[in-house]
């Protein structure tokens, strides 16, 4: 389950590899910003579907098991999609089926069609942390929690700024179908214009760069990492059933929270979107002033496990306060803010592991997991809904899921202190391997 102490130079580990072009870097950060849109998208406006199509508790938590739902069915083919295509289809792939999903969602003249709108969303936005880890696991795995952590900060900005846009929006025009369908067209104009200026670097690598270890997708491989049987190898490794479950905790508590906070808020401090979406709005901010200020650690002095569940504790702890106390709405802000910052170290923090534990057989366990932990995202919000169908206080019914987080962080603890026990595993590394500081 452990690094070993060296690690071949082979891909994706070679010393001296250079940096990426200006175009990778801004395809990158394309991405980061359609994630953020999407991300949040459906629980801001779970509260206005649900007068538009007077929704039952199950109903409205049926929006968010569709999403994870619908994320699960195209994360499993995602990293051998991503393998194969390249970075560019994927990336297309993603901005074509938000867009639709986007203006479906607009026109959407039932609560199935609603549906069918939230599942084009989630098929668009599942495949993105695969291809994140397919760029940055070939030209910047010696510091990937850095770059991870400041990518996903690009994220949550696109979702701070995405969630209070449109919650206000809705509040000071009232016709939510026609600024989704406007979003939509303009994912499809941020998708062209990106294309246009990326287009030529992520397709397959020129004849100078090309290495006998790249593949045509232009995704690194190590060697005899080309046949069938080495992407299997990631089912060997502990390590993947450890991220799912970690990311099955995650799923039961962060995104649980994510999806019906801004009903919390509405219902607590006033009927009006524009509180709920602030709510959101709070915690995107936090993520992502919490992921810059991570971006600035020192590359592997932090170790990720511990990161993670030291920040995942202190997350819970803020959320408990709003439970517990309800405070004052900008107190509460500032409580989502700092939750927020903290539950920031979990994406980029697995991703580094898993680009450390799998090498560049990360894009194919990354969706693995996620996928995993998709399915305890199916189930919690619909199992909240039945919750208050019952009768349960929105606020009782939020003190489960944080105990999931718990787990989370005594499975990260638990892990760390396995390895740190175990003695360095001897490898058949190189004579030119690269020894790890």
């Amino acid at each position: 389950m452990g690094t070993s102490n060296t690690i071949p130079t082979s891909a994706p580990f070679r010393a001296g590899r250079s940096l990426p072009t200006t175009q990778r870097l801004v395809f990158l950060a394309a991405l980061a910003i359609l994630h953020g849109i999407v991300v949040n998208l459906v629980p801001a406006l779970i509260p206005t579907l649900r007068e538009v199509f007077d929704l039952s508790g199950k109903q409205q938590g049926g929006l968010g098991s569709c999403f994870f739902g619908a994320s699960v069915l195209v994360l499993i083919a995602s990293g051998p999609a991503t393998r194969k295509f390249g970075a560019r289809t994927m990336g297309v792939f993603c901005g074509v089926l938000s867009g639709a999903g986007a203006c479906l969602l607009a026109a959407a003249p039932t609560y199935s069609v609603t549906l069918a709108a939230v599942a084009l969303l989630a098929l668009g936005m599942a495949p993105i942390p695969t291809i994140y880890a397919a760029l940055i696991g070939e030209y910047f795995a010696s510091s990937s929690q850095r770059l991870f952590m400041w990518t996903y900060a690009l994220m949550a900005a696109s979702a701070t700024l995405a969630t209070s846009v449109i919650g206000g929006l809705i509040d000071w025009w009232g016709d939510y179908r026609t600024i989704l369908g406007a979003l939509g067209a303009l994912i499809w104009l941020g998708l062209a214009a990106v294309l246009s200026f990326s287009w030529s670097a992520l397709v397959r690598p020129s004849r100078s760069e090309h290495r006998p270890d790249v593949c045509d997708s232009g995704i690194e491989e190590p060697t005899g990492a080309r046949d069938g049987a080495s992407a299997w190898s990631v089912f060997g490794n502990a390590a993947l059933y450890l991220l799912a479950l970690m990311m099955v905790c995650d799923f039961l508590c962060a995104t649980s929270i994510v999806t019906w906070i801004a009903s919390l808020f509405e219902e607590t401090y006033g009927n009006r979107r524009l509180l709920g979406g602030s709510a959101l709005s709070a915690s995107s901010a936090g993520v992502c002033l919490g992921r810059i200020a991570m971006g600035f650690l020192p590359p592997s002095r932090v170790s990720d496990r511990i990161l993670l569940a030291v920040c995942y504790l202190i997350g819970i702890g803020c959320f408990f306060a709003i439970l517990w106390f309800r405070p004052p709405y900008a107190a509460s802000l500032a409580l989502m803010a700092l939750s927020g910052a903290m539950f920031a170290a979990q994406s980029p923090a697995m991703s580094s592991l898993a680009v450390k534990e799998f090498g560049n057989l990360a894009p194919v366990a990354i969706p693995l997991y996620e996928a995993v932990g998709n399915v305890a995202g199916i189930a919690g919000p619909w199992l909240l809904g039945g919750m208050l169908d019952a009768g349960t206080d929105l606020g009782t019914a939020l003190f489960l899921p944080p105990t999931a987080g718990i787990v989370l962080a005594a499975v990260a603890v638990s892990w760390e202190a396995y390895d740190r026990r175990m003695p360095p595993r001897i490898t058949s590394a190189p004579a030119d391997a690269v020894e790890v500081k």
